[in-house]
C-alpha cells in the first residue's frame, strides 16, 4: 500500500534552477532539475548542469527546434530529444545512468484514472516524474512528491504544487490542467562503475 504523503528526501533541500520570465525552455530546466534531485551529491556542481543544458540546446539547434522552442515553447518531440541528450551527457559526467521510462511499458494500456496511482508509485520508490502540465500553464515540470490532494513540484518557475483534482490525464482536458499520458516520464538513477 502506498503512503498517503510522500516526497523525495531532496525536495526542499535542493532549490530548482529557475528560468527567466522570457524563457520557454522549461523542458530543459525540468530535465536538469529532476537529475539534480536524483544526484544530490553533485547538485551544487554548476559546470556539470551547464554541460547537460548545453547538450540539450545543441540537440535542439541541430534538429531545427531551438528557435521555435525559445519563441513559442517546446513541442513534445523536441522536449524528449533535449532530455535524452542532456541525460546522455550527464550520465557520462556523473557515472550515473538516468533511466527514463513511461509509468508502464505500454502506454496504450494506461487508463486516465490509473495515472495518479502510477505517479505515486514511481515517486514512492525514489523516482522523479517529468510531465507536461497543459491547459492554464503549458509547462514542463517535475513531480517530486504528493499529499492526499496535491502533486508537489520541483519547478523552474517556482510552482510548489498543483491540486490533483484540477488535473485530468488526457491529451485534451476540461480541467484547469491536463497531463497528456505520453508526457509522463519516470526518471530513476542507477549508479554504474566507471572504467
Amino acid at each position: 500500500m502506498l503512503p498517503t504523503n510522500y516526497r523525495l528526501p531532496t525536495l526542499g533541500a535542493i532549490d530548482p534552477y529557475a528560468q527567466g520570465p522570457l524563457s520557454n525552455l522549461c523542458g530543459v530546466y525540468a530535465a536538469i532539475n529532476a537529475a539534480r534531485l536524483l544526484t544530490p551529491e553533485r547538485a551544487t556542481h554548476l559546470s556539470l548542469w551547464r554541460s547537460g543544458s548545453h547538450a540539450a540546446l545543441t540537440a535542439l539547434d541541430r534538429e531545427g527546434y531551438l528557435e521555435e522552442s525559445i519563441l513559442s515553447g517546446m513541442p513534445s518531440e523536441a522536449w524528449k530529444l533535449a532530455m535524452f541528450e542532456a541525460y546522455d551527457v550527464l550520465s557520462e559526467l556523473t557515472g550515473t545512468t538516468y533511466q527514463i521510462r513511461p509509468p508502464r511499458r505500454r502506454l496504450s494500456r494506461i487508463h486516465p484514472e490509473e495515472m495518479p496511482g502510477l505517479i505515486q508509485s514511481a515517486v514512492s520508490v525514489g523516482a522523479a516524474v517529468l510531465c507536461a502540465l497543459e491547459g492554464a500553464l503549458n509547462h514542463y515540470t517535475v513531480i517530486a512528491g504528493y499529499t492526499a490532494t496535491r502533486w508537489l513540484l520541483h519547478d523552474s518557475t517556482g510552482l510548489k504544487w498543483v491540486s490533483m483534482d484540477k488535473v485530468s490525464y488526457t491529451d485534451e482536458g476540461d480541467e484547469r490542467h491536463y497531463m497528456p499520458i505520453s508526457s509522463v516520464l519516470v526518471v530513476m538513477r542507477k549508479s554504474v562503475l566507471l572504467v
